[in-house]
């Protein structure tokens, strides 16, 4: 039941994706494009870019911090040979 509840929804969206992809483009192609809609989309890509890269270099310092943390709260058993 639940599984073709998920599947209508799906569909539903598909559709509507699908109706506005035709209505935004029509509508593209008969207003003129603004002046400075090329420097906001160049800075708005920037900008994700640069939060995405700031996100993964955080998570990437932190497993960097734990692996060393754990490497050296290991007991040393015995010397390798």
């Amino acid at each position: 039941m639940a599984a073709a509840h998920l599947g209508g929804v799906a569909a539903t969206t598909a559709l509507l994706g699908a109706v506005f992809l035709a209505v935004t483009d029509a509508l593209a192609r008969l207003l003129p494009t603004p002046q400075r809609l090329p420097l906001a989309v160049a800075l708005t890509g920037t900008t994700a870019a640069f939060v995405w890269h700031a996100k993964i270099a955080a998570s990437a310092g932190l497993c960097r911090h734990c692996a060393r943390l754990s490497h050296t709260a290991l007991p040393r058993t015995a010397e390798p040979f």
